[in-house]
């Protein structure tokens, strides 16, 4: 673990400050000395579910090589989903964005106001499948 630094001029980025919260927080419970570290740990989770939720938004562009590499946009399936925690997906029959989660049940879908389905649950009933990325021009499969 590297020694946290003096604060910078500049602003950190999302991902500096939740790396900068995690070392905080493996610092304090190392040293004992105060009960801080369970502060920083629900900072870190703050900090680690706004990022998720930028990331769910439609306009996010996220990684660009991972899209690119899957030319087709088919349904994912339970399997899929299970390893895609914190990533966010889209459901074209409910014209909406939601954010994966994992928990010991498998995974959740989180939604832009906080409300939460299980996965398989969602695919079980009419919801209709999720997709990576908003289908185009209306084909759920088409290639990007």
């Amino acid at each position: 673990m590297s020694e946290l630094k003096p604060c910078q001029e500049n602003e950190m980025t999302l991902d500096e400050a939740i790396h900068y919260c995690r070392e905080a927080v493996c610092r304090l419970k190392a040293k004992k000395e105060c009960d801080c570290a369970k502060e920083h740990e629900q900072l870190l989770g703050w900090l680690e579910e706004l990022k998720s939720i930028r990331r769910a938004q439609p306009d996010y562009i996220g990684d660009v090589t991972a899209m690119v590499a899957q030319p087709a946009n088919a349904p994912l399936t339970l399997e899929e989903l299970r390893g895609m925690d914190g990533e966010p997906m889209y459901s074209q029959k409910e014209d909406l964005w939601v954010l994966i989660t994992i928990n010991e049940y498998g995974p959740v879908l989180v939604f832009k106001d906080g409300s939460r389905c299980f996965a398989a649950d969602w695919l079980e009933t009419d919801c209709g499948p999720l997709y990576r990325r908003k289908p185009e021009g209306g084909d759920p499969h088409a290639t990007r």
